[in-house]
């Protein structure tokens, strides 16, 4: 069955697990020509160079499915994703930002904007504090159910001097997450602070 996607997936998965990296490319490409319109095996795709550290490739392949799709929020957001990693701030903003604009909903940009506004600078940036805060209560508003999201959202209240709207984010992190002993940690020592 020639356009069957998830058969697809699950052989590149399998390959990639055994790290037969060149048979992975060779599937997802195959699939993609039966299954043009298939999103999922282009992130795939992408994931799969940004995995293998093939980050030049991994731009040049993420812009060319930009060209033929721009208007998905979805490689905006992996390309954006891979820009973060090899610390290229602000192309991660400006493509994260975009796919916001082509979809306001999407939990994962909200996120990442949160996190690269969020990153720690000397001294202190309030205003990107307050920006990254901004965009991690989005997220949140998006998916309350993300334990990250409200550690880091306590960081920023913590590192604004708010600490009651700290300890009220971490204890959400602690009541999704109640095994995590860093999170209990953190907790407990913003209680001890107040």
């Amino acid at each position: 069955n020639p356009v069957h996607e998830l058969g697809y997936i699950r052989l590149a998965q399998y390959l990639e697990g055994k790290h037969r990296y060149a048979e992975t490319f060779e599937v997802l490409r195959d699939a993609q020509k039966h299954i043009p319109d298939s999103i999922t095996l282009i992130r795939l795709e992408g994931r799969l160079f940004q995995g293998l550290g093939m980050y030049p490739e991994a731009e040049k392949f993420y812009t060319e499915q930009i060209e033929k799709k721009p208007d998905n929020p979805l490689f905006f957001l992996d390309r954006s994703q891979m820009y973060w990693r090899v610390k290229n701030h602000e192309l991660a903003l400006e493509d994260a930002r975009k796919a916001i604009s082509l979809n306001p909903d999407l939990f994962d940009s909200h996120y990442l904007i949160g996190v690269i506004l969020g990153r720690k600078t000397d001294p202190e940036n309030l205003e990107m504090i307050s920006l990254a805060l901004e965009a991690l209560i989005s997220a949140s508003k998006i998916n309350n159910k993300n334990p990250d999201v409200w550690l880091r959202i306590s960081d920023l209240w913590q590192r604004k001097g708010e600490s009651k709207k700290a300890m009220l984010a971490m204890f959400r992190a602690v009541e999704l997450s109640p095994e995590s002993k860093f999170y209990l940690r953190r907790y407990t020592v913003l209680q001890e602070k107040e």
